[in-house]
């Protein structure tokens, strides 16, 4: 018999990907003549109709293939694909259109959170409901410290971590400052967009201890103050006491006061071995894990005559 043009194929399969199309088809009848190649063929189907030929491109694929990968496409776009077979006789009809469309960025994170540990903000997120049909691989996090007066970044930027999972703990941050902070998630595709700024505070120093009164004690005192009511954001860890001995030295010298340190959240400690009937001078400053407050104002005391 005399062979003829061969079989139209059905109608291909088509999965999108990463700026490309994987293509594969079954073969048809050959029409009594083995098919030398295919021809794929395809069409942006965002920016087309299809309707012309100069809509579509061609690739030409062996006879003795029935799949094709194609590449270089653009992010996020369908696709109509369609093939046809050759033999030595001539062409198929196209099949029947299939489409795909490719892989996108992924959406935006959600949810961004700022814990604050002393100087660390432990930032978590959580991902994006629309990976942009390729997984995941990361995510990029921004923070910089929020210009005085302003919404955005202060003149150093931003600077830029990234994180596997949907956390990042970020260190060496400075005390009693906002930082703004971001985060975008990336997959094969590239980057998504940034998700909502959020800021947060650093913790900073206490206040300054208040009311420090100075009962004497012989030859000392049972200082006992009021724990400052801003703890800068960090738990008061001691507190601090130095005195100064205003009958003999200028107390206005640091090298002349005498520095007691306290552990834990008592608000009292003993200052004890002074000289009898002398006054001195005494400061109280609160610690936190940030470091201390400034001195409170001297309160003055005179020791008891010894007897």
């Amino acid at each position: 018999s005399t062979a003829v043009e061969p079989d139209a194929p059905a109608a291909p399969m088509v999965t999108g990907g990463v700026r490309s199309l994987s293509v594969s088809w079954l073969a048809p009848g050959d029409g009594g003549s083995a098919i030398s190649v295919y021809t794929v063929r395809y069409c942006n189907d965002d920016d087309t109709d299809c309707d012309a030929d100069d809509d579509w491109d061609d690739v030409e694929v062996s006879g003795s293939e029935v799949s094709e990968l194609i590449t270089g496409l653009e992010d996020d776009t369908t696709y109509q694909v369609g093939v046809k077979a050759t033999n030595g006789v001539g062409d198929s009809g196209w099949s029947a259109s299939a489409s795909a469309t490719t892989f996108a960025k992924p959406g935006a994170p959600t949810g961004l959170s700022l814990p604050i540990t002393d100087l660390t903000i432990s930032a978590r997120w959580t991902a994006p409901t629309d990976d942009g049909g390729a997984s995941i691989s990361g995510y990029t996090v921004q923070y910089c410290k929020k210009a005085a007066g302003g919404t955005g970044c202060d003149s150093d930027g931003w600077t830029q971590v990234t994180a596997s999972g949907t956390s990042k703990q970020i260190t060496g941050l400075s005390p009693g400052t906002t930082y703004l902070v971001r985060v975008a998630a990336t997959n094969a595709v590239g980057d998504s967009d940034w998700s909502d700024q959020r800021s947060a505070i650093t913790a900073d120093v206490p206040g300054v201890p208040t009311g420090l009164g100075l009962p004497i004690s012989g030859n000392g005192f049972l200082a006992n103050w009021t724990a400052p009511t801003d703890n800068g954001g960090s738990p008061i860890t001691g507190y601090k006491l130095r005195y100064c001995n205003d009958d003999d030295t200028d107390c206005g010298d640091d090298v002349n006061w005498t520095v007691i340190t306290t552990s834990g959240t008592d608000t009292n400690a003993t200052i004890s071995g002074l000289d009898y009937e002398t006054t001195y001078q005494v400061q109280v400053a609160a610690t936190n894990n940030i470091g201390d407050s400034d001195w409170s104002a001297s309160s003055n005391a005179t020791t008891a005559s010894e007897s």
